[in-house]
């Protein structure tokens, strides 16, 4: 059997490192998960559409749909801010 010699630094070093992902993946609900899915995909209708139609504000809320969530962790506050988003997209696409 052989024997790998490692540093002890780094093991401590993965250690506190898988500890650190652990508490980042702890810290997203399902909910805030399913909520990052289901405006990302609107977010990319939007831009898809917003770049079709050459309508610029609907492009840039799809962006932003795509990408807030991975800024935000809080449930309610992606489900609050992706609503008002989908709710601004909606109004300069028919408007």
């Amino acid at each position: 059997m052989v024997r790998l010699n490692m540093d002890e630094n780094l093991v401590e070093n993965i250690q506190a490192l898988n500890q650190k992902n652990m508490e980042l993946l702890s810290s997203f609900s399902p909910a805030a998960l399913i909520g990052g899915m289901i405006f990302g995909i609107v977010g990319l209708y939007c831009f898809r559409y917003g770049r079709k139609q050459l309508n610029h504000k609907v492009m840039v809320v799809g962006i932003a749909l795509m990408v807030y969530p991975l800024f935000i962790s809080q449930a309610l506050s992606i489900w609050v801010v992706g609503s008002a988003l989908s709710a601004l997209a909606y109004y300069w696409k028919y408007n």
